[in-house]
């Protein structure tokens, strides 16, 4: 890209050309949806990054009113809503109006956007870290990167594993798996070192890519769009289907965490001198 720009934000592929759009909206309403879950900040006090703990990282770039929502997800009305969507960002669900815009997110959970940051504005190359040194960051100075290689949820330092536990139910959900890819993990980044981010911008763009992407096997932001889908007096249907969200990410959560973490690092160490 000229200038060194590099993009880092999601963008939208176009549905697989061997699908009508009939067959990928009945797609869509096959995948299972994401439910975020609650985050107790304050049991993370003790996870620092920088001489900054981590709830004072989530306080700085105003993700508090994310984290601290709650509720149930209509199943069927946000499935509803993706297999719309895949068409105009202005859709009917339910014979209602809506209208997805960044803004409107915002407004739903009380969040003030940033003006002119990412992912609106993109990344530049110079002064990025290199994947080695983000990986080892994340991991430990003695690993081995392979060129090619995701990094191991379960591998992740503790403030870093508890960091994607976080973006993975909230904000980078749109690959929810075990594997850490380097995209991931300059996203994870950019959050640690407090980079301004807007957050209602990188959702938007997440929903639509996952609408148009014939690989989605889930769908992220359950409550968040169940939600601005009542603010947008969107009916339930008759047979509606909720579903609850599991317990809150706290102290609890880190500990186990911590303990997967040793574990996990107690095998590397074995196969090491084996």
């Amino acid at each position: 890209m000229e200038g060194g720009a590099k993009e880092l934000g999601v963008t939208d592929p176009e549905p697989a050309p061997t699908l009508s759009v009939e067959q990928h909206q009945a797609m869509i309403m096959f995948c299972s949806i994401i439910i975020e879950r609650q985050i107790t900040l304050s049991d993370f006090n003790d996870l620092r990054f920088e001489n900054q703990t981590l709830p004072e990282i989530v306080q700085h770039e105003g993700w508090v009113p994310f984290l601290q929502r709650t509720g149930t997800i209509s199943m069927d009305m946000v499935q509803d809503f993706y297999a719309t969507i895949l068409l105009v960002p202005i859709v009917s669900v339910r014979n209602t109006r809506v209208l997805l815009l960044p803004e409107k997110l915002a407004r739903i959970v009380g969040y003030e956007r940033p003006m002119e940051v990412f992912p609106s504005l993109p990344l530049f190359e110079e002064g990025q870290p290199h994947k080695t040194e983000i990986f080892q960051m994340m991991l430990g100075l003695d690993t081995i990167i392979l060129k090619g290689s995701n990094m191991q949820h379960g591998l992740l330092l503790p403030f870093w594993r508890t960091l994607r536990l976080i973006l993975s139910y909230y904000i980078d959900s749109k690959k929810h798996t075990t594997e850490v890819s380097f995209h991931q993990a300059e996203f994870m980044n950019l959050v640690a070192w407090e980079e301004p981010i807007d957050l209602a911008l990188y959702i938007f763009q997440t929903v639509r890519t996952q609408a148009l992407s014939h690989d989605s096997v889930s769908l992220s932001y359950g409550v968040l769009l169940t939600q601005f889908l009542h603010a947008m007096l969107v009916p339930e249907g008759p047979d509606k289907t909720m579903r609850y969200p599991l317990g809150p990410i706290n102290k609890t959560t880190l500990s186990l965490s911590i303990a997967q973490t040793r574990r996990a690092q107690i095998v590397r160490a074995t196969i090491g001198r084996q």
